[in-house]
């Protein structure tokens, strides 16, 4: 979509890189498992492009979907442009609604892959069995965090070099 006044389309990853652009060493601050997380939209904007190369080699197209089952944190917030970024769309999932709801919207989308949060981790083991389309589940944190789970196809957030 052209916006009338724009030469460039008026899309969501427009705002990651104008910010890092524009404001690269503005502070981010976030709060993830009790810990504080500083980083910057350059910082911020680079993570997101090469989380978005990352969601093209598991087969996310432009138009496709991804989901979440996660808090706001830091690699929250890359997943949002990093899926804006190929075109995607992100669906975020409340961790707060009942289970059956969940599974529900999870379906109804049909996304394949499902990021969580080692937080939610127990309530994705609860749900998969039941999560029709998912193929990967990818934990939002640093591999030597990820707890022991019994979720099929488990990817680190981390990895997505």
């Amino acid at each position: 979509m052209l916006g009338l006044n724009l030469d460039y389309p008026l899309l969501l990853s427009t705002i990651i890189e104008h910010a890092a652009a524009n404001f690269a060493d503005t502070p981010i601050v976030s709060c993830s498992r009790g810990e504080t997380v500083r980083t910057d939209y350059r910082t911020a904007a680079a993570r997101a492009r090469r989380l978005g190369s990352s969601l093209r080699s598991l087969g996310v197209e432009t138009g496709g979907f991804v989901g979440s089952l996660a808090w706001n944190t830091h690699r929250h917030f890359e997943l949002f442009y990093g899926a804006s970024g190929i075109g995607a769309v992100l669906h975020t999932a409340n961790p707060r609604l009942p289970p059956d709801q969940i599974i529900y919207t999870i379906n109804f989308t049909g996304y394949r892959t499902l990021f969580i949060d080692a937080d939610t981790i127990l309530l994705a083991e609860q749900l998969a069995p039941r999560l029709e389309h998912i193929d990967h589940f990818v934990v939002m944190t640093s591999r030597e965090d990820i707890p022991a789970t019994k979720l099929p196809n488990v990817l680190c957030y981390e990895d997505s070099d």
